[in-house]
């Protein structure tokens, strides 16, 4: 079962399947506007993926796309335009026979020397105190890592998951990002088993005082307790399998 955030290299008839679905969009758009249109640039951006088998990334599930469906909904996102910093990013679909492989995001460890020299030491004493802590990296970070374009501006985050297995690895993995954040645009999620997601400073404001959070899931975003969602670590273990 695939999570948000997972990345997915597609199959020829995959990418061929992308292809003209954004094909017909086009056509369609220049019977409006007969000129260069953003169906243009999006598959433009498709091919070249498709010829460097870049991965793209799963997002959180369209609304009439049901969880025993046979789609993945995808992303990709396109480095920031070169003069306005627009954040370019298209809503992808694809059949799940289409994919030739799956991973997670990827391991903190393996996007540090593809971040900007300020944050290299910072986020390698990051991995190393982490030790058993499992944190992986999305985002901007890890798609400057994969692609080698550039993604990062000076006001850039570094969006890390952190994947805690207990309540003893939550407070020791809040506690480091905590302390890391001083030094680092940290932002990014805590992964609670079931694949829910919470902003990692949002649980840290709520905490305290029991509130509820935003919970992102893959075909729903709801409110949860800090409650529930700390007797979930108590159940079963949210590390997944590399």
């Amino acid at each position: 079962m695939m999570s948000r955030h997972d990345l997915v290299w597609l199959s020829d008839r995959g990418w061929q399947q992308l292809i003209d679905q954004l094909s017909g969009q086009r056509s369609s758009q220049l019977i409006v506007q007969p000129s260069m249109t953003a169906a243009d640039d999006q598959l433009e951006a498709v091919k070249l993926w498709q010829n460097q088998d870049w991965p793209l990334v799963v997002r959180r599930a369209d609304a009439d796309i049901g969880v025993n469906t046979d789609q993945i909904c995808l992303g990709l996102a396109m480095p920031p335009h070169p003069l306005t910093g627009e954040k370019r990013r298209i809503a992808l679909r694809c059949a799940v026979t289409d994919i030739k492989k799956t991973t997670p995001a990827l391991p903190l460890s393996s996007v540090i020397s593809a971040a900007p020299g300020e944050w290299q030491q910072g986020l390698a004493e990051l991995a190393l105190q982490a030790n058993n802590l499992r944190l992986h990296v999305f985002g901007s970070l890890a798609l400057q890592t994969l692609t080698k374009q550039i993604y990062l501006s000076t006001t850039s985050d570094i969006d890390v998951l952190f994947y805690p297995e207990n309540i003893e690895q939550l407070q020791t993995g809040l506690l480091l990002l905590s302390e890391s954040a001083k030094i680092l645009p940290l932002d990014g999620e805590i992964i609670f088993p079931g694949d829910q997601a919470v902003s990692w400073k949002e649980w840290l404001s709520a905490i305290d005082r029991q509130a509820h959070v935003l919970v992102k899931e893959m075909h729903t975003v709801r409110l949860a307790s800090t409650a529930s969602l700390l007797s979930s670590l108590g159940k079963k273990s949210c590390v997944k399998s590399v």
